[in-house]
């Protein structure tokens, strides 16, 4: 097989209509025997006997991207002439007086050289594809998070996160995901704040709730859990980056699995209470700090208390707007000292006795007097599931992953065979 074709069958695509070729694949493919199958002897013989050995060493890249632009013959010019490599990429095209003067410059060196030919101009319309870049300096974090995210990518699960790859430059470690075009659940909820409250709305939004719960059954069937379930960590995609079918609204996509896991145990965060972020503790379950403190491993009930918190505020969205959701959580902030002000959707008294918020009872009253959520419709029923099984303090009396999976596609399923349900 020709050199071309090794590189070409390498190619990897990206989000979009580009595509790139690993360093470890030009490593394994651009050798010293395949440089001179490339390069005539008498050409390598009139012009330098160690230009094979000049490639490997400083120019493997530059031969790479002659090779598959089939322009191969260009290479002695570049390398023993011109003095280009691989350290010169990437190459950028100006223009000195008009469009026909032109030089190609390394943007990294300065230097310029003459071209082998004239390049087009870029003639995509498209916008360059953007990607999510995750940063992460701390190896131990780098590896658990990792580990993470390759359960993820076995489960194949359309509400959970693609990783596309890792990569990493000196200390730092890079995780790299598509992007949330549609930024994330409290970015849905602002911008379509004045959306109609229409039955299809409803249905979508059931059929998302559906979709994340579905998600973290698949990961408790895998004997692992989330751990920090909050709108933030709930991603909205417009368009799929999979072969699978979008709705028009797009898909809602849970994120930074097993994440909070890693940062307590890296951190320590519960050492210092001004280390912890206030939407994580918001959404926390009654059971956190004690597990916390006895050394306790967080249980998957624990993601079904924070889905019922976060299906609340979905829901107190859906039947009001979201300056309602922001009273709802500034309800709940009780405390006068600002670092405990974070909203729980629980209360602890004097005698340690945890009980549901007062202001999370009564939002829930204030929801069952809406018309939208009168007896025998969906709406009704969501929020008697949320106060039944899953805001429940006894984490024995919360229901488990896979009931609230089927209760979850009851309601769905009623709401689609029945537009007054």
């Amino acid at each position: 097989m020709s050199l071309y074709k090794q590189l070409d069958k390498c190619l990897i695509s990206c989000l979009e209509d580009s595509e790139f070729l690993p360093l470890n694949e030009i490593s394994a493919r651009v050798t010293e025997a395949n440089i001179k199958l490339e390069i005539p002897v008498r050409k390598r013989c009139f012009s330098n006997r160690s230009l094979p050995r000049t490639i490997l060493s400083q120019a493997r890249c530059v031969f790479s991207i002659l090779v598959l632009i089939q322009e191969t013959h260009a290479i002695i010019d570049l390398v023993c002439r011109d003095n280009i490599k691989d350290e010169d990429l990437p190459l950028a095209r100006q223009t000195l007086i008009g469009d026909n003067e032109n030089v190609l410059i390394s943007p990294k060196t300065g230097k310029t050289f003459s071209s082998f030919s004239f390049w087009p101009r870029e003639a995509r319309n498209d916008p360059e594809p953007y990607v999510a870049v995750k940063e992460v300096v701390n190896d131990e974090a780098f590896k658990k998070e990792k580990e993470n995210l390759e359960l993820t990518q076995s489960l194949k699960h359309e509400h959970l996160i693609k990783l596309i790859a890792t990569c990493q430059k000196g200390p730092v470690c890079y995780f790299i995901f598509p992007w949330a075009d549609g930024g994330d659940l409290r970015d849905f909820w602002k911008g379509n704040d004045s959306q109609k409250r229409s039955q299809e709305l409803i249905l979508w939004s059931l059929r998302q709730m559906l979709g994340i719960a579905s998600a973290i059954n698949a990961l408790h069937g895998k004997n692992t859990r989330h751990g920090d379930i909050k709108p933030q960590n709930i991603l909205h995609f417009l368009k799929a980056h999979d072969d699978a079918t979008i709705d028009s609204r797009g898909r809602l996509i849970l994120a930074d699995v097993g994440v909070s896991k890693i940062h307590r145990e890296i951190t320590s965060m519960r050492q210092d209470p001004t280390n912890c972020q206030q939407s994580t503790v918001t959404y926390e379950a009654p059971e956190a700090q004690s597990d916390q403190r006895e050394g306790k491993a967080r249980a998957r009930r624990y993601d079904m208390w924070s889905l019922g918190c976060m299906f609340l505020e979905f829901t107190v969205w859906l039947v009001f707007d979201y300056s309602t959701v922001r009273s709802f959580r500034k309800s709940r902030r009780t405390r006068d000292d600002p670092k405990d002000a974070f909203g729980s959707f629980f209360v602890q008294n004097s005698d340690n006795l945890i009980k549901i918020h007062p202001a999370v009872i009564e939002a829930i009253g204030h929801l069952r007097s809406q018309p939208l959520c009168s007896d025998n419709t969906a709406l009704a029923d969501l929020i008697q599931l949320i106060e039944d099984d899953l805001l429940q303090v006894d984490v024995q009396r919360r229901a488990e992953a896979p009931e609230l999976l089927i209760c979850l596609e009851k309601i769905t399923r009623k709401v689609e065979q029945n537009s007054n349900y």
